[in-house]
């Protein structure tokens, strides 16, 4: 493992430390003192000659033992966490800290005579090792699916390689300042104002050097001011989004985020698919996002508790695996739905036409066929709706005014009186039950003892297949 490190990716104590075993022992500003570290570096890549002065450095055992272990146990941490390649910016600050910690340990100045100290040493610089072949391996892992793609072809046919056609485009580059975006200082606009500028610049071809040269034109007011007086500490557009977090957001706001994280459930008319860009997005918030188990355990921990059962069954190790198996699973609960109401319409409802042209489903009974009734028997008074006929004269159809009259008729002339048993809870007036001849319900949810009675027009005494209605003309 080399020994080089960017000072930029160092921590403030492990700054501090290449400072000092360099003799410089400061309580300048932080970036005066990278800027001093940086000028150190370049000095000692010139001149050989130019030795670390330990015996400048103040030198404690137990001291040390304890920043090593912290910067250790922090890099590991990492470590665990990471997954990417080469080019992530956390791959990069991690094998700079690495080489920082092993340069240290080796430095790191001992009583050979003790043991303790002698096997300290070298534990650790063997866990520096050890850490770095891990780092290696989450590499590897990484490559696994594009290796797997690539070889996949070496056994297929031959490829002819064909020259591509070359295309060429003439666009016109939109400057920043055209962008419309403009951060002005409010803490809670922060997110989604870095958000967008990073997608707004990935279409349009920028990288991060361009975005951070012309990073003056994104900001106004206030926010401006304050760019000027950090710019000349930044240098690139990490370090600018880093310290924009720093100066912008609340204290905690790290912890904030994680609270949302865990407590953001999906809602109850949320597909999984909404959901999962939710998470998404605050995950990329954090300074360091999680890795791919805890984003899989925290979103299959929040999804609707119906699907739950379904997802005990299966071994997922994807966030993209479990968005398909539940968008699987809302796509049954859809069509489930669509026909069990298929069914009702079917078998328990009637079609009425609305106003406006639109054939409603209804079951009796229901606050929805008692409105449907009352806009129905409107409607036919406003266009004279009348009977239908046959070829011989006789009429196949009744209205529902018709019907109304004829339950009302039959109310009027009934000499048994009967004790209602059924008080319904919704607005039905205008409904007559065949049955109990009560008001505000009809005999399909009449909960009286069953009378006999037609059921085409509500005559009592007398059977559909016996009575004389027009229905059996």
């Amino acid at each position: 493992m080399a020994d080089t490190f960017k000072l930029n990716h160092l921590l403030f104590e492990e700054l501090n430390y290449e400072l000092a075993i360099r003799g410089v022992l400061t309580t300048k500003p932080h970036d005066e003192r990278r800027r001093i570290l940086a000028r150190l570096l370049d000095r000692e890549k010139k001149s050989s000659s130019l030795l670390i002065a330990l015996s400048l450095y103040t030198y404690n055992f137990d001291k040390e033992k304890t920043a090593i272990e912290s910067t250790l146990n922090s890099i590991k941490n990492l470590i665990n966490e990471f997954e990417g390649d080469t080019t992530d910016t956390l791959y990069k600050r991690l094998k700079s800290r690495l080489a920082h910690i092993t340069g240290r340990i080796q430095r790191m100045p001992i009583d050979i005579n003790v043991p303790d100290e002698v096997t300290y040493k070298n534990e650790s610089l063997a866990t520096c090792y050890l850490m770095d072949a891990d780092l290696h391996e989450k590499l590897s892992a990484s490559n696994v699916v594009g290796n797997t793609v690539s070889q996949s072809f070496g056994t297929s046919q031959p490829i002819i390689n064909i020259p591509a056609p070359v295309v060429t485009c003439h666009s016109r580059q939109i400057p920043i300042s055209e962008w419309g975006l403009k951060f002005s200082g409010d803490q809670k606009e922060l997110y989604n104002f870095l958000d967008r500028v990073v997608e707004y610049a990935r279409a349009r071809g920028l990288d991060n050097n361009e975005l951070f040269n012309a990073a003056a034109e994104l900001f106004t007011g206030d926010a401006f001011l304050w760019f000027l007086q950090v710019k000349t500490n930044l240098n690139n557009w990490d370090d600018l989004v880093k310290q924009m977090k720093d100066d912008f957001l609340p204290p905690h706001a790290e912890d904030d985020i994680w609270d949302t994280i865990k407590s953001r459930k999906q809602g109850k008319t949320e597909t999984i698919v909404l959901y999962s860009a939710v998470m998404e997005n605050l995950f990329k918030r954090l300074s360091r996002p999680p890795a791919e188990t805890t984003k899989l355990r925290i979103i299959r921990k929040n999804v609707l508790p119906e699907y739950m059962s379904h997802l005990a069954i299966y071994d997922v190790n994807f966030v993209s695996e479990l968005v398909k198996l539940v968008k699987r699973l809302e796509d049954a609960n859809y069509m489930k739905n669509r026909n069990q109401h298929k069914s009702i319409i079917s078998e328990k409802g009637c079609s009425c036409l609305s106003h406006d042209g639109v054939v409603a489903a209804i079951q009796p009974g229901t606050s929805g066929a008692d409105k449907a009734h009352k806009n129905y028997k409107g409607n036919n008074k406003h266009k004279g709706f009348q009977k239908k006929s046959n070829s011989h004269g006789n009429s196949n159809r009744r209205s529902v005014d018709d019907m109304v009259e004829t339950n009302s008729k039959s109310e009027s002339s009934n000499v048994e009186t009967k004790t209602p048993t059924f008080s319904p809870s919704g607005n039905s007036k205008g409904l007559v039950c065949w049955n109990c001849r009560f008001p505000n319900h009809t005999f399909h949810n009449c909960r009286s003892p069953r009378t006999t009675f037609c059921f085409k027009c509500g005559t009592q005494g007398v059977t559909s297949k016996n009575c004389k209605c027009m229905g059996n003309q």
